[in-house]
């Protein structure tokens, strides 16, 4: 039912089927490819699709994956996910990012019984050590009965009785503890699954994954998180070396987003066939920079654009890093926010001051009712913590219900300023100072990231993601002694109700 548009990396149609050849794959090495089709016309069918990786010779099975999508009407959610940072090592917090965005004309949360119920799965080799780091979320099923933190793998994180106006969206997220003991092997996915649906009946599905490894290179990827349909916006891509040694010729790759169209890139970016690019050539230990790419936005409000960049090497193109980001295409009646960290790169055992603008650039008085006030999120960076009530600049230690405020405030938890007022064409100013750890002292070039979130009434408004600082004690990348696996390649069979299979040339 779903007819071939493009594949990534060289692959292939052929019969029906679409393949890829690769080279070997190295031990704790992983990286992607896509296929884009379109799908059925009758809304309501599920494609069922199926990938194996396989060796050619033998026809012996190293793996298997599938996964069902439904084709909707219009009347649906969209739902995009995505995982911060990327790659992650053991012991550090991954934040997922779940945005849900009504592109229909149905009210959810107007009835009783039609409010939206959001579920996210824990990955393996992660926990989600306390209710701060759940994002608002119980750890449950969709009953909602159990609240009990930890949060393990085969767990999930719900959110319950949310509402959602056509044309509008809301971002949740939550932190999971990557385990340290045992410590999953480089090249790990943690994959989480989101769905959501409203009394009973299906609403979408999506997830995100994060890689386990301890990278060379580091990259960020970082827009708004509302933008005007239509306008232009800019991407942000800081890259680093966080390793001890310099990297062989490296670039960075970016896919024009879905819907957008191409305005300018800095530092020399060159569009070919959809895909922006970038030769940044050896990065040197401690290196970090940034270059950026500007598109015109979708002209459809309530669109989710999902953006994602990678880091990889210029020659054999195997991907050192990937981010990926979501913005959401809203109307005029949007908030702005713009991050800064001073000071920039900064040291291990020196503080970083993440500074936060709010700027209204609607006609909604926020703080004019008493349910229209606005509370503000900023997630505290791996490999930093706040010490004391001092240096949150007047938030709380918590998560949104703002119960807990307790410090030292540690990574996977949230400083929140609830209750604020911003009148139209007004801006409000905050910020947040973190200490970075000097015991472990963060690897030469790590990216400091704070995720920044607004909400009123409940229901996110923007995300801004270019807090970012680099630090400069560097650590030694960890290597693997295992042997390689032999070359193979990905095939996908069937397009439609199909099934992929990856297999592997001698």
């Amino acid at each position: 039912g779903t007819s071939f548009v493009s594949a990534t990396a060289g692959g292939m149609l052929s019969g029906g089927v679409v393949s890829w050849n690769a080279s070997t794959l190295a031990p704790g090495q992983a990286d992607a490819v896509a296929l884009t089709v379109t799908g059925p016309s009758s809304a309501g069918a599920v494609i069922a699709a199926t990938a194996e990786v396989i060796d050619t010779a033998t026809s012996q099975s190293y793996s298997r994956s599938s996964v069902n999508t439904t084709v909707a009407s219009t009347d649906g959610l969209q739902i995009a996910v995505s995982a911060t940072p990327d790659p992650v090592q053991p012991g550090q917090v991954v934040t997922y990012d779940i945005t849900l965005s009504n592109t229909g004309n149905v009210t959810y949360g107007s009835n009783c019984c039609n409010s939206l119920n959001v579920r996210a799965s824990i990955p393996n080799n992660t926990t989600v050590v306390s209710a701060a780091q759940a994002g608002g979320g119980a750890c449950s099923k969709f009953s909602g009965n159990n609240t009990v933190f930890p949060c393990t793998a085969g767990q999930d994180i719900v959110w319950l009785g949310l509402g959602l106006a056509p044309g509008a969206s809301i971002t949740l997220h939550y932190s999971a503890l990557v385990s340290a003991s045992p410590v999953p092997s480089s090249g790990t996915l943690l994959t989480t699954v989101v769905s959501a649906d409203s009394g009973g009946a299906a609403g979408g599905a999506a997830s995100g994954l994060a890689l386990v490894g301890a990278p060379q290179a580091t990259l960020l990827l970082s827009s708004p998180e509302q933008v005007t349909a239509g306008a232009s916006y800019t991407y942000t891509l800081t890259y680093g070396n966080s390793g001890s040694t310099t990297t062989p010729m490296s670039a960075l790759s970016m896919a024009l987003p879905a819907g957008t169209s191409f305005v300018s890139a800095t530092a020399g970016g060159v569009l070919t066939n959809g895909t922006v690019s970038w030769n940044l050539g050896v990065l040197s230990p401690g290196q970090a920079d940034s270059v950026a790419l500007t598109v015109t936005a979708p002209s459809s409000t309530g669109a989710v654009v999902a953006a994602s960049a990678e880091l990889l090497d210029a020659s054999s193109l195997q991907s050192y890093s990937r981010s990926s980001v979501n913005t959401t295409v809203a109307s005029t009646d949007a908030l702005r926010i713009s991050v800064s960290a001073t000071p920039d790169p900064v040291q291990a055992g020196q503080s970083v001051t993440y500074g936060i603008t709010v700027y209204n650039a609607g006609n909604i008085n926020y703080g004019s009712l008493t349910n229209n006030s606005l509370n503000i999120r900023a997630s505290i960076p791996n490999s930093t913590s706040v010490s004391s009530a001092a240096q949150a600049g007047g938030g709380a230690c918590s998560n949104f219900n703002g119960n807990n405020t307790m410090f030292p405030c540690a990574a996977g938890q949230d400083i929140v300023w609830l209750g604020l007022s911003l009148a139209p064409g007004a801006s409000k100013t905050l910020q947040f100072t973190a200490l970075v750890s000097a015991s472990p002292a963060p690897a030469n070039g790590t990216l400091l990231s704070s995720v920044v979130t607004t909400t009123s009434g409940g229901a996110a408004v923007a995300t801004a993601r270019v807090g970012t600082a680099t630090t400069v004690a560097g650590t030694p990348t960890p290597s693997d002694a295992d042997a390689p696996l032999p070359l193979w390649s990905l095939v996908l069979l069937g397009l439609g109700l199909g099934r992929r299979v990856m297999r592997r040339k001698p």
